[in-house]
């Protein structure tokens, strides 16, 4: 997120332009905005920002995709310590504690934020595929 988005979005919980709420039990769409149950009360707002971002912890495979949780769970994909899974960098391979290095088995974007903190920057991506692109085409 850059500085200035978050500095307005600071600004405007202080200002209590902006509510922040968390342990939503329902959303019900309306026909200008939402009604969102909480626990001990209804709240009608006019817009509604889904900020639980990305789940990237592999040590809970029953938050992740199926697929995910099934890599995990047969020792394909190991969990980095900060988060995401375990890779080569820059390559991007995944680390199997099964079968080590996994030639040819790429990890991108949020699951290796662990190893590469701040890789959904475009650029960053953007390079990351250019040097997964490479080592790929080289063993053909």
């Amino acid at each position: 997120m850059p500085k200035q988005s978050a500095e307005r979005l600071i600004e405007g919980v202080d200002n209590q332009e902006i509510s922040v709420y968390a342990g939503i039990q329902s959303i019900e769409p309306l026909e200008d905005g939402f009604t969102i149950q909480l626990a001990n009360k209804s709240v009608t707002i006019d817009y509604l920002i889904n900020a639980t971002g990305h789940e990237m912890s592999l040590s809970e495979p029953e938050r992740q995709l199926p697929l995910i949780a099934q890599l995990v769970d047969e020792y394909i994909l190991e969990a980095e310590y900060n988060g995401g899974a375990q890779v080569i960098w820059p390559s991007a391979e995944a680390v199997s504690q099964k079968y080590g290095i996994l030639n040819n088995f790429y990890v991108h974007g949020q699951l290796v934020q662990g190893i590469q903190y701040g890789n959904s920057a475009h650029l960053l991506m953007q390079q990351a595929t250019k040097v997964v692109a490479l080592d790929y085409f080289k063993n053909f």
